[in-house]
């Protein structure tokens, strides 16, 4: 996994594995998700926040590679979470 890290509103969030992102997911903090070959921030913000009370992590994230994985974007979804969530993983 390569590292990267962007910046948004004031806030950093670093590129996270998906069993990390779960781990933050089940504590409620909202998660970035994109498609592996794009890059989250500027000057389109096309990543998606998912949350908690979104449903189980596996089935969203399974809806949205159905929607938005193909060969042009990626075939995995990378996760972002905030710099803060990273030091209270369980």
């Amino acid at each position: 996994m390569k590292k990267y890290s962007y910046n948004y509103d004031g806030s950093n969030y670093i590129r996270v594995t998906k069993k990390t992102a779960e781990r933050l997911y089940n504590q409620s903090v909202i998660i970035k998700v994109i498609p592996c070959k794009l890059r989250p921030g500027a000057p389109w913000h096309i990543e998606m926040p998912i949350q908690y009370a979104s449903g189980e992590f596996n089935a969203v994230c399974n809806k949205i590679i159905y929607h938005l994985c193909n060969n042009e974007t990626g075939n995995y979804l990378s996760f972002y979470a905030p710099a803060w969530a990273l030091s209270e993983v369980v």
